[in-house]
């Protein structure tokens, strides 16, 4: 392991990394990952999984991921104001800068710009990166309660919600939302 051993980040934009450990066994065509944990201010993952191929980098990897909002939001969406935590149990797979995470992240409480939700789902989504460009989509987002100043909704639902993140900002579009 390590402490205090270098940075992560996108688009000159970097993040601490708290602390680092890997074990497996090595060969010159991959590595076999019993434990990849990486605590960053980011959040902190736990993985296992395969590196397929060092040149181009490949890998799969099943994880848990605890993730601190509002600097995942500051490295990776400048313009999305998230605060809050959450959680996925997820997998990835990916090629070089390329990459799928699909799972099921959840927020016990989370906010969104001016609105803050509570016990927030999101069921089968997906994260992918291709092109230089990161696309998302779920088959249904879920709160249990959502507050924008003086309104209040419970039991919101947005179905099949997906977007992108472009120049900063992320994009939403669903064609369907529902409040019980």
């Amino acid at each position: 392991g390590c402490e205090g051993c270098g940075t992560v980040g996108a688009s000159g934009r970097r993040s601490r990394i708290k602390g680092l450990e890997i074990g497996g066994v090595a060969s010159q065509e991959g590595m076999a990952i019993s434990r990849l944990w990486l605590d960053s201010e980011l959040g902190e993952i736990d993985a296992r999984g395969e590196l397929d191929s060092w040149a181009p980098l490949g890998y799969e990897l099943d994880f848990v991921a605890d993730g601190r909002l509002a600097e995942v939001t500051r490295l990776f969406a400048l313009r999305t104001a998230l605060s809050g935590a959450a959680r996925c149990q997820c997998r990835s797979a990916g090629i070089d800068g390329e990459f799928e995470i699909s799972g099921r992240p959840v927020s016990t409480e989370m906010g969104i710009g001016k609105a803050r939700l509570e016990e927030v789902a999101l069921d089968r989504a997906v994260l992918r990166r291709t092109g230089g460009h990161l696309e998302f989509e779920s088959r249904v987002a879920t709160a249990r309660r959502v507050v924008i100043g003086g309104l209040r909704l419970n039991q919101a639902s947005i179905l099949r919600p997906r977007g992108s993140v472009q120049e900063g900002r992320t994009l939403v579009d669903s064609p369907q939302g529902l409040v019980k």
